[in-house]
């Protein structure tokens, strides 16, 4: 009884994101009709679109316990509860390169404007032994990065399938948000975690007024196509 309603619940799930995507493609179709938007205008609004709709694909399912080794050989567990939620970010060394460190670096850059770590635990993790050490002692990250201890008799293939990618995990262990970096395409990343800071992480009493020294708030006063199209200078590193 409780497989067939979680079926049933998926189906629903699946077909209301078919209707998202739907009218999203839509909606950019009409903005390119009406303001003759330019090859690479549209190809960006394109690359948007499909990368939420893959990203969508997991926001709603459980984020797995999974033990890990940290830097210092310690075992600590992707466990959540106790706390307000985490942020997760998952790579491996074959991982898009600056997709890779905008990531990293704008976790850093939240992580430091935090006025309570430990509610949102921050972790940099890879199944790849010693990538996450090699990463974190180059980029001299403060919050938590080690190896995903993956058991084999479980199937991790939809988290990993392609790297980075960044989860906002709730304290019940579901998937909120979840993001797909780009190559050539860092606006998106930076209204990804523009959205986490400004809306979906409040409570955590983000110090935004230190962020005046990152990209993320030069999209302050743009519209979601302004920001799509680009339509801002990106300086990196944050």
């Amino acid at each position: 009884m409780q497989a067939t309603k979680l079926l049933k619940l998926s189906a629903v799930i699946n077909l209301a994101q078919l209707v998202a995507l739907t009218a999203t493609l839509a909606w950019l179709g009409k903005i390119y009709i009406t303001h003759k938007s330019s090859s690479v205008d549209l190809e960006n609004y394109r690359s948007y679109v499909v990368s939420l709709f893959k990203a969508n694909q997991l926001v709603g399912r459980y984020f797995p316990v999974i033990p890990t080794q940290n830097t210092h050989g310690d075992t600590v567990h992707t466990d959540f509860t106790g706390t307000k939620g985490a942020l997760v970010v998952l790579f491996d060394p074959s991982s898009c390169q600056p997709c890779l460190h905008l990531v990293l670096e704008t976790l850093q850059h939240v992580y430091d404007r935090l006025e309570n770590p430990a509610q949102l635990p921050i972790y940099a993790l890879s199944p790849t032994p010693l990538a996450a050490t090699q990463f974190s002692r180059a980029l001299k990250l403060k919050y938590l990065s080690g190896t995903l201890l993956l058991n084999k008799d479980r199937n991790y293939d939809s988290l990993i399938e392609r790297t980075p990618v960044v989860f906002l995990v709730d304290s019940h262990q579901t998937i909120l948000q979840c993001h797909y970096p780009i190559y050539k395409r860092e606006q998106f990343t930076q209204l990804f975690f523009w959205k986490l800071v400004s809306i979906h992480l409040p409570v955590l009493n983000i110090n935004t007024d230190r962020f005046a020294d990152s990209p993320l708030r030069k999209l302050e006063g743009l519209s979601l196509l302004d920001v799509i199209k680009g339509q801002h200078t990106f300086e990196n590193p944050f």
